[in-house]
Parts: structure tokens; C-alpha cells; sequence
């Protein structure tokens, strides 16, 4: 049976992999790549240049990995639903969501008896921190927590302990 496995490689593998660092929006100058450019040679051969990683022409040479760092971190869309599920499983200080709980002492239900003299059970309120469990939701393309943009780089944090 074949099977196929699908990974992303992290930044470290990324720069490990890479055979250049591209920080030039710039192409060509006078017919030729420009180096640290997007068509750097070392990404792979162009025209009668050849590949200056494998020393390979066009028609023989694959290409190359290069990469480019960015001014903040960025968060791959393709995983944003599977990060997203991860974050509503986790409270803010992250603890993993229990079960109801008595909003009084904070004790975890066993039954459905009373707790405290009075019914005061809540799937809400996390029993590490005491507060409540933040709302996570899809707006288009931005990720809302309580109604608030969150921003790219905790959401980068937040991607990074639910994945510990």
C-alpha cells in the first residue's frame, strides 16, 4: 500500500534547506539574475546560465530551495483550522479545558448532584486561572479572540503552546 504523509518544515529546517537568502524584489540587471534576487542562480539554472548550486544546465537542473525572512512572523492559512481547534481546547493560561465545573469552589462535576449547597455549574470558567475560556472565531481572514483582531504574532505564539 502506498501512502502519502504531508509535513511543513519549520523555519530552522527551512534556512537549513535553503541555498540562498532572496532579500531583493529585483530580477534582472543587464540580462542577468540579480544575486540575492528572485531568480538568483543558485535557486536553479535560467537561460544559458547554468545552476550555480549543482553546476547543472536548465534543462537538467530542478532548482533549489531559497527563502526570504520576513519583517513578522506569519501563520501558514492551511493550517488555521486545525490551529484553531487546539485553541478552543486550551484556556489563555494554557490549561486544557475541563469539564463543568462549579462556579463557586471550582470543583469538577462528577454528578449531576448540587455542588455548594446550589447548581452552579459552568462550562465556562477554566478551574487553573479562574477566568473565563476565550472565544475564538473566523472573521474572513482574521482570527478573533473575544471579539478582538488577534494579532499575527501571538497568534503565532498561541500556534506555537498548543502545539508543545
Amino acid at each position: 500500500m502506498i501512502a502519502l504523509r504531508y509535513s511543513a518544515a519549520s523555519a530552522v529546517e527551512v534556512r537549513r534547506r535553503s541555498t540562498v537568502e532572496v532579500h531583493s524584489v529585483c530580477t534582472f540587471k543587464c540580462g542577468k539574475p540579480v544575486d540575492n534576487g528572485l531568480f538568483d542562480l543558485y535557486m536553479g539554472a535560467f537561460g544559458e546560465h547554468p545552476c550555480s548550486t549543482c553546476g547543472l544546465r536548465a534543462s537538467e537542473c530542478t532548482g533549489h530551495f531559497g527563502h526570504m525572512e520576513l519583517a513578522e512572523p506569519q501563520y501558514n492559512p492551511v493550517f488555521l483550522p486545525y490551529i484553531l481547534k487546539q485553541a478552543r481546547e486550551h484556556c489563555s493560561c494554557g490549561a486544557l479545558r475541563a469539564g463543568r465545573i462549579c462556579a463557586l469552589c471550582y470543583t469538577a462535576q462528577n454528578s449531576k448532584e448540587t455542588c455548594c449547597g446550589k447548581k452552579r455549574w459552568s462550562s465556562r470558567v477554566c478551574p487553573t486561572c479562574r477566568e473565563q475560556y476565550p472565544s475564538f472565531v473566523l472573521d474572513g481572514g482574521n482570527v478573533l479572540c473575544n471579539n478582538k483582531e488577534l494579532s499575527t504574532a501571538a497568534f503565532c505564539a498561541l500556534s506555537r503552546t498548543t502545539n508543545e
